[in-house]
């Protein structure tokens, strides 16, 4: 009974301090010229509400086919609720070379959420066949 009751605890305290995050993906690192992209940007946390001011990064060296598109989820596991908000672009570029997909902010509350940079790969030809 004391195990239970210690463990039920260490799984709200583990809820609790994973409160919120916040994570940019690609769905490649590495594409073929002329192939899109897509670029995810995924903020967990209990009250989407609270969320403001979303600062995507510079696109420039890319073309924006679609975005921002707005994605959210939201569960109940054991009575413990989560929200997820993700915000997507389809990109595409001409050029083949390395990129760069500059840093995102997003401020949840009193407090400011920011990703590091992504680096991707354009090249020639199918990647399949490259890799």
């Amino acid at each position: 009974m004391v195990k239970s009751f210690l463990l039920g605890i260490f799984f709200l305290f583990v809820s609790i301090i994973k409160a919120q995050s916040f994570v940019a993906t690609v769905d490649n690192n590495k594409v073929a010229e002329n192939d899109r992209l897509e670029l995810r940007f995924t903020f967990e946390g209990k009250n989407l509400n609270a969320l403001k001011n979303f600062n995507p990064p510079s696109l420039k060296e890319f073309r924006v086919l679609s975005g921002p598109n707005q994605s959210t989820s939201m569960q109940i596991i054991n009575g413990v609720s989560s929200s997820s908000l993700t915000l997507s672009y389809i990109l595409m570029t001409n050029n083949t070379g390395a990129f760069k997909i500059d840093s995102a902010n997003i401020k949840y509350e009193d407090k400011t959420f920011k990703k590091n940079t992504i680096k991707i790969e354009f090249m020639e030809g199918n990647v399949d066949a490259i890799a």
